[in-house]
């Protein structure tokens, strides 16, 4: 049986990455793109479409300059069965405005840097594709607040968010953080700190939760999901409990932060700044509710 082994890093090996090249420079880079993606859309999830310019130097009586003789691409797969199933079926060719573009598999330099995790947007992406939007829910379960670094007249503000993820009878756990530093004497600023850490730690902990696991896929096509045991676990128990804030409550004295900012600004200036207030709260409420 032959099983593939669908992780939620970024794709980098040349077996899930397709070479383009003799790509018409009468399309414009944008439309090279989409054709790509109409054209290989159809074989599996794509991560992503890169195009670039193959050009060449003019001379000339007064100077030099550089037109774009062709478009070369690269079109990345999270499955490498789907990368070879795709240059299978167009037989190692592809039509574009009447040329015709060579397919073949990528002969990329390898990243030395390792693995790197997908965005969490891409994680959704994957998980949807192969499982479908109902087999998995993610929950913010703490947030806990570093003690403000206090470096001469700017603050440090920290947050780690800790999310668990449920994906059919599997659950993981993950852990984000995110710091920003700010000006003391600006309570704004604080406020737009305060909510960038939480916002970000809790895609981090997204993140990392999605990186714990693996896809499975079978030949009939049939997925599971499985966790990595080589990624060693986060657990709450290794924090202690006077540092852990429930989401709700860190959500609740950001408004009450916010509500005292509102206030401190219309006995300074005398203006009617409610709609600030309330703007703040629905821009912020995604994310601690």
């Amino acid at each position: 049986m032959n099983v593939e082994i669908i992780d939620f890093n970024r794709p980098d090996s040349n077996r899930k990455k397709l070479f383009i090249s003799s790509i018409p420079a009468s399309i414009n880079q944008e439309d090279v793109s989409i054709q790509l993606h109409a054209i290989f859309d159809e074989y599996g999830l794509v991560y992503g479409v890169q195009v670039y310019p193959t050009k060449w130097t003019v001379n000339s009586a007064t100077d030099n300059c550089e037109e774009i003789k062709s478009f070369y691409a690269f079109v990345t797969f999270y499955s490498w069965k789907s990368a070879s199933k795709a240059l299978s079926s167009v037989n190692g060719r592809i039509w574009l405005e009447d040329t015709e573009c060579k397919v073949s598999f990528a002969k990329r330099k390898q990243d030395i840097d390792g693995k790197k995790q997908l965005h969490f947007t891409r994680c959704y992406d994957l998980v949807n594709y192969y499982l479908g939007f109902n087999c998995w829910s993610a929950s913010i379960k703490t947030l806990f607040e570093d003690k403000n670094e206090v470096l001469d007249a700017t603050s440090i503000v920290k947050y780690v968010c800790m999310v668990e993820l449920n994906v059919k009878d599997l659950k993981t756990d993950g852990i984000g953080l995110w710091q920003e530093s700010f000006v003391k004497s600006d309570p704004l600023k604080k406020i737009q700190s305060v909510c960038k850490c939480k916002k970000i730690s809790h895609q981090r902990a997204i993140e990392n939760a999605f990186a714990k696991l693996l896809l499975i896929v079978l030949d009939n096509g049939k997925v599971t999901v499985e966790v990595d045991t080589t990624i060693p676990e986060f657990h709450v128990d290794r924090i202690p409990q006077d540092q852990l804030i429930k989401a709700s409550q860190s959500y609740n004295s950001l408004i009450l932060m916010i509500y005292s900012f509102i206030i401190f600004l219309m006995r300074k200036w005398h203006t009617q700044l409610e709609s600030l207030f309330f703007s703040l709260i629905s821009h912020y409420n995604f994310y601690f509710h």
